[in-house]
């Protein structure tokens, strides 16, 4: 489980799509949250820079294009809040 976890997150993906793929192998969900278990604003870092992967370093400069990076983020998993919060601070 640590190793699958570790693989994703290298990956780009976040915590909710990497529960599920996880669930889908059979693990127990006390186990997921020991390995998920990662303070928010670690989530909302590795959400950015696959954000900045993707699309590179500066933000949306129109709503259309800031609804296609967060549906490219939602898609790898990130929650709503963690989206949220990258176009926040980076607006400020």
């Amino acid at each position: 489980t640590e190793n699958y976890v570790h693989h994703r997150l290298e990956k780009g993906f976040g915590p909710l799509r990497i529960a599920v793929e996880l669930r889908e192998r059979g693990i127990g969900d006390d186990l997921i949250d020991r390995h998920l278990d990662r303070s928010t604003q670690e989530w909302i870092q590795r959400a950015a820079q696959a954000r900045q992967k993707r699309f590179g370093g500066s933000l949306p400069a129109t709503f259309s294009e800031q609804v296609k990076q967060s549906r490219f983020l939602q898609q790898r998993g990130f929650s709503g809040d963690q989206i949220r919060q990258i176009f926040k601070e980076g607006s400020e």
